[in-house]
C-alpha cells in the first residue's frame, strides 16, 4: 500500500479523529464530510522558537493546514432504485433484471478474458486477472429519460463526495464486466487514459451473486465495499481516484455485471494549449498582487475581457480562511530565513502522470492544499511548481537473506544519505516550464518533517563488497508541490 512520510487530513467515516490504520467497511451510502477545527494553532511558540526549530515548525505549519475543511473523500458509495436502461447485447437481446443467468452465460460466449496492464505492456493472465470483459461496441445501450436523471444527480453528487464540486463531470463508458464464480481481481491501479480522466464509476447491475467485495486502500486506510446487488431495479455503484489501489475478492456464487466508467473532467486541461493560448490568470478575494501578476493584468487589459475555458481561475479566500491564509505565509517565512534552503518540499497525496501537472487537475485535498499553498504564495515573493520528486538513498546496509535481489522488507539501513532531484517542473499559476531548474533540496526541506522509513521504496539493488559491508541504492518517486523564492527562480536555472 503507498504510504506517503505524512498525511495532512484523512478522517475515518465514523469519527472526528484523524485516521491511522483504518478499516472501513461499506454496505450503503453512509459517507459523511467532516469539517476540521478551525482553531488556532503555533500561538504558544514564538516567531524565534520556530524559526530555530525546523521540527517544530513543520509540525505548525502541518496542524494549520489541518485547519481546512476537508476536501472530499477518496471513494464514494452509492444506491438508487431507479428503471433499468435497455441494453441489447449484439446476438444475445436485450437484458431482463435481474439479469437471468442463462442471459449472463450467453454472453460470456461473447466476452474475451480481460487483461491487465503492467508498465507499457497489456497481459492476459488469469492468475491476477479473471475476469470477463465485453465492449461497448458489442451491445447497445439506451437509458432512457429516468435513467438519464439518475446519471446526471450520480455524477453531480460523487463530484461533490470527492471534493470536485466546482468541477463539470464527464462519463465514458468503457466496458462492461462479468465476474462468474471464483472470478477476482488482485491489487491494482486504474491506468488514466489521458490528462482529463481523474477516476472510475462502476455500477452493479442487478444480478444475484455474492462475495467479489472491492478492496480501496489509500494513505493508511482501507475500506471494504459490497457490491452486492440482489434487487430488481436498485443500481448500487461505487466512484474512487483511479490512483488509488484496489482489488476485487473472489466471487464465491452466482454473477456480478458491471458497468464501468471511466471519469473525466470537461474541457481542455493540456498544459501545452494553456500555454499556446497565453493563460490569464483571474484573482478574486483578498489576495495580494506581486509585480509579475501586475504584467499579466496588463495583458488582460489588451486582451478581450471575456472569460474563456482557458482561464486560470483561483477561487476567493473567504473570511474564516484568510487568518489561516496568513498564518501560511508567516511560516513559510520564517522556514526561508534557513540560509541554505532555496525550496520547500509539499508531497501529493495522488499520484500523476504528467500531463496532469495542472492545479486543475489535482484531486481532493491535494488540490485543496495546493490552492491555499498558491494563496499564501501570492505577494509573498514565491512561487509554487508542480512536479515530480525522484528520491536516490544510497549507503550501507543489512541484507537479511544474503540475496543480490531482495525486497524492501528483507533489507536494513545502516548508513546512508538521501539525495532529491526535481524534473518536469511547470509553475502552478503561470504553467511556465522549468526544464533545467537546479533546486538543492534535502529530507529537511520536506514538510511535515521527513521520515524516509515511511516511505514505498523501490526494492533496494544489493552489492556485496566484503569487508566492506554490503552497499546499497534504492529510488522513490512521486508528483510533489514545490515553493520557491521567486528571485532564485531565475538564480537556480542552469544555462
Amino acid at each position: 500500500m503507498f504510504k506517503r512520510p505524512h498525511d495532512i487530513v484523512e478522517i475515518s467515516d465514523d469519527s472526528e479523529e484523524e485516521s491511522s490504520e483504518d478499516d472501513v467497511v461499506v454496505n450503503n451510502n453512509n459517507n459523511k464530510n467532516n469539517i476540521v477545527s478551525n482553531k488556532k494553532v503555533g500561538s504558544k511558540f514564538s516567531d524565534e522558537q520556530l524559526a530555530n526549530d525546523q521540527e517544530k515548525l513543520f509540525k505548525v505549519l502541518t496542524d494549520t493546514l489541518k485547519r481546512f475543511k476537508k476536501a472530499g473523500s477518496f471513494y464514494y458509495v452509492g444506491e438508487e432504485e431507479v428503471a433499468p436502461p435497455r441494453i441489447e447485447i449484439n446476438d444475445v437481446g436485450v437484458l431482463a433484471f435481474p439479469i437471468q443467468v442463462y442471459q449472463v452465460k450467453q454472453i460470456i460466449d461473447k466476452c474475451i478474458r480481460a487483461p491487465y496492464g503492467k508498465g507499457t505492456e497489456t497481459i492476459t493472465d488469469t492468475n491476477i486477472r479473471k475476469v470477463w470483459q465485453l465492449s461497448p461496441d458489442s451491445f447497445k445501450f439506451l437509458g432512457g429519460n429516468q435513467w438519464n436523471q439518475f446519471f446526471e444527480r450520480t455524477l453531480k453528487t460523487v463530484g461533490q463526495k470527492l471534493g470536485l464540486d466546482k468541477t463539470k463531470i464527464e462519463a465514458e463508458l468503457y466496458k462492461m464486466l462479468i465476474y462468474d464464480k471464483g472470478a477476482f481481481f488482485k491489487p491494482h491501479k486504474d491506468s488514466e487514459k489521458g490528462e482529463r480522466m481523474f477516476g472510475t464509476l462502476v455500477i452493479s447491475l442487478p444480478s444475484v451473486h455474492t462475495g467479489g467485495d472491492l478492496i480501496l486502500q489509500h494513505a493508511r486506510k482501507t475500506v471494504t465495499v459490497s457490491l452486492e446487488n440482489n434487487s430488481i431495479s436498485n443500481m448500487r455503484y461505487t466512484a474512487f481516484y483511479a490512483d488509488i489501489k484496489h482489488e476485487v475478492k473472489e466471487v464465491t456464487d452466482g454473477y456480478r455485471v458491471c458497468l464501468v466508467y471511466n471519469l473525466c473532467r470537461s474541457g481542455k486541461l493540456n498544459n501545452d494549449d494553456l500555454i499556446t493560448k497565453k493563460p490569464k490568470i483571474k484573482l478574486e478575494g483578498n489576495v495580494l498582487k506581486k509585480q509579475k501578476m501586475i504584467d499579466v493584468k496588463k495583458e488582460e487589459q489588451e486582451e478581450s475581457s471575456s472569460s474563456s475555458d482557458e482561464d486560470v481561475f483561483i477561487r476567493p479566500v473567504d473570511s474564516k480562511n484568510e487568518e489561516i491564509i496568513a498564518d501560511i505565509r508567516k511560516y513559510l517565512s520564517l522556514a526561508f530565513q534557513k540560509p541554505e534552503r532555496n525550496c520547500l518540499v509539499y508531497i501529493f497525496e495522488h499520484e500523476y502522470t504528467q500531463n496532469q501537472y495542472n492545479i486543475r487537475c489535482l484531486k481532493g485535498q491535494d488540490s485543496k492544499i495546493a490552492t491555499n499553498l498558491l494563496h499564501a504564495a501570492s505577494g509573498a515573493g514565491y512561487s509554487c511548481l508542480i512536479g515530480l520528486l525522484d528520491m536516490e538513498e544510497s549507503g550501507y546496509g543489512n541484507d537479511n537473506y544474503g540475496y543480490y535481489d531482495c525486497s524492501d522488507e528483507d533489507f536494513t539501513v545502516e548508513e546512508s544519505e538521501v539525495h532529491l532531484t526535481f524534473s518536469h517542473l511547470i509553475d502552478a499559476r503561470t504553467y511556465q516550464k522549468y526544464t533545467r531548474l537546479n533546486l538543492k533540496a534535502g529530507g529537511s526541506d520536506i514538510f511535515p518533517s521527513f521520515d524516509k522509513e515511511n516511505w514505498d521504496w523501490g526494492d533496494p539493488k544489493i552489492e556485496h563488497t566484503g569487508n566492506e559491508g554490503t552497499t546499497f541504492e534504492r529510488f522513490y518517486s512521486h508528483s510533489a508541490i514545490i515553493l520557491v523564492k521567486d528571485l532564485e527562480l531565475n538564480l537556480y536555472t542552469k544555462h
